[in-house]
């Protein structure tokens, strides 16, 4: 438990390669006693810091493993998390099929639990597909319906979705016109999360 504080203080303020220590050190002590949701909690804290130094392997590895130990034990709650995390690793890795499969899979767990802020984050992850793809606009205007949303209630992203949402803004910064923005942007002010999903995600309604 000490371990995991300490990883967990270290992410908190940004010092990554110690908090990663913390929690691989954790690990060999929770294996031991046999404690499955506090494995399953480190290694997607593991996921998030591998993902926040850019080593999307290692993130999807330690998100694949979390989900695996949360359906063992029928953590129903914890599973939609490391889903979305093997999502973005299926992005920087081009498995645009695998990753829209995964971001689509968290987003229903997400709804079936009412949890709004994975909802969201979920979007952030679609997004970001759209991005990788090259469609910057569609990106955009997905991105900014989550930053207006934030910008309205007391919800935070988790730190990844919160990259993914400062990539995705930049980048369409810089491959569209100022026209295409502000339509993009527009458009984006205007959606309400139903639409979006009625249209991006027709097979979880």
């Amino acid at each position: 438990h000490a371990l995991q504080l300490l990883g967990t203080i270290n992410r908190y303020i940004e010092e990554y390669d110690l908090a990663i220590d913390y929690f691989e050190r954790s690990l060999a002590a929770i294996r031991l006693i046999g404690d499955r949701l506090a494995e399953g909690v480190t290694l997607s804290n593991l996921s998030i810091l591998y993902c926040l130094k850019e080593n999307y392997p290692d993130s999807g590895n330690a998100a694949e493993s979390a989900f695996a130990l949360f359906q063992a034990i029928g953590d129903g709650i914890q599973q939609p998390f490391p889903l979305r995390m093997m999502g973005y690793s299926a992005i920087h890795a081009g498995n645009m099929i695998r990753a829209r499969t995964l971001i689509t899979e968290s987003l229903r767990g997400n709804r079936g639990q009412g949890h709004f802020p994975g909802q969201l984050a979920c979007l952030v992850a679609w997004a970001a597909c759209e991005s990788k793809e090259g469609n910057a606009r569609k990106a955009l205007t997905l991105a900014t319906f989550v930053e207006n949303y934030l910008g309205t209630v007391a919800y935070q992203l988790m730190e990844p979705d919160s990259v993914a949402l400062l990539r995705i803004l930049a980048d369409a910064k810089n491959k569209l016109t100022a026209k295409l923005l502000e339509q993009s942007v527009m458009a984006g002010r205007e959606l309400r999360m139903e639409d979006i999903v009625a249209q991006e995600f027709p097979s979880i309604l």
